[in-house]
């Protein structure tokens, strides 16, 4: 009797300290437990900075599980959500108090900015706050706007987070074309220093599309601008796919924009192809239906000279940019009509 006393004494205490620690805190961590000396504390501040010793799992954690979600006190699902933030159960708690109104909306912000500074790749903690964002924020533009800086974080954090690109195009998609532009340029600046992330440069495409189909000033022109950026970072990075597959997407949209300035910009392209480009551009254009498979094509550039090893001696970067010429070859610069299709 007197032991449960003191564990719930304990644990009340423990609860206590950390709901005056977090008052003041932008960042925590769980730290290892590695000193068994009386000096042991399970949390510890430094300014700003909350560390949470593991040894607080078996000791509040676990007894905290046995309690209906419910039931518990605000400051324990807190802490629940600290050590495990995947937690949907927990979540969806934290949405029932907020629609009562027993938790604003603002508490949330605060926590789910919390959390992903410690684990930025937590889905679950992006979802719902992206609900809390849809559910109460979803007319203040300047709020969504600041929200783009915090996605920038997060991305620099955890490289091909497909949840936070979902939630930037959803706050893209609720701010409007307005945002199109700077955030364009925003992500220019940041895909310079992550050239290589897949997801943001499908965020980019995604981008540019909507900017196209709503006619957004300058259209024409940023394209051409992300164009010539990834042209650059082809000469560094022929290795990576997803420039690749971006610059094929830009392409089509120029060519929608102008047909004369993609066609240009194809055949200025010399930083990417070599001298050896032009014959097989043109000898695809002569060819073009004969080839009923990649494999088949990549036999053909062979035995014709216009590459220097067989299909299976190639290194990936031949094969990527082979794999560009026969698209530009085929689908690109041929319209239905240059090809005499019925």
């Amino acid at each position: 009797m007197m032991a449960d006393i003191s564990i719930n004494e304990e644990r009340n205490r423990f609860f206590q300290t950390l709901s005056d620690c977090l008052t003041t805190c932008s960042e925590y961590d769980v730290l290892a437990h590695v000193d068994e000396s009386h000096r042991h504390e399970v949390l510890r501040k430094h300014g700003p900075s909350l560390g949470i010793c593991d040894c607080s799992i078996p000791m509040f954690y676990r007894a905290s599980l046995g309690t209906p979600t419910e039931d518990l006190l605000e400051i324990v699902l807190l802490y629940l959500l600290l050590i495990t933030p995947n937690v949907t159960t927990f979540w969806n708690c934290r949405r029932r108090r907020v629609l009562s109104g027993q938790i604003s909306s603002d508490r949330e912000l605060w926590l789910t900015r919390l959390i992903l500074r410690t684990h930025p790749r937590s889905n679950e903690t992006i979802f719902h706050r992206q609900w809390v964002m849809r559910t109460y924020y979803a007319k203040s533009v300047n709020t969504l706007s600041m929200e783009l800086e915090l996605c920038d974080q997060i991305a620099d954090a955890y490289r091909l987070h497909y949840g936070l690109w979902d939630y930037r195009r959803f706050l893209v998609d609720e701010i409007g074309p307005t945002a199109f532009e700077k955030e364009l340029i925003r992500l220019g600046g940041w895909l310079s220093s992550h050239p290589t992330d897949a997801s943001g440069w499908t965020y980019l495409a995604q981008l540019l599309e909507r900017a196209v189909r709503c006619s957004l000033p300058r259209c024409k022109e940023l394209v051409v601008e992300r164009l010539s950026h990834v042209s650059s970072l082809l000469q560094s990075y022929p290795e990576r796919e997803c420039l690749w597959m971006f610059i094929r997407t830009a392409l089509c949209l120029l060519k929608q924009l102008d047909r004369d300035s993609a066609t240009d910009f194809v055949a200025n392209q010399t930083e990417i192809f070599p001298t050896e480009a032009r014959p097989i551009i043109a000898e695809l254009v002569k060819v073009h239906r004969q080839f009923k498979s990649m494999e088949s094509y990549f036999d053909w550039a062979f035995e014709h000279g216009l590459t220097r090893f067989p299909r299976v001696q190639m290194s990936w970067t031949e094969l990527l940019r082979l794999r560009h010429l026969f698209w530009l070859g085929r689908d690109f610069l041929l319209s239905r009509k240059d090809r005499n299709v019925p």
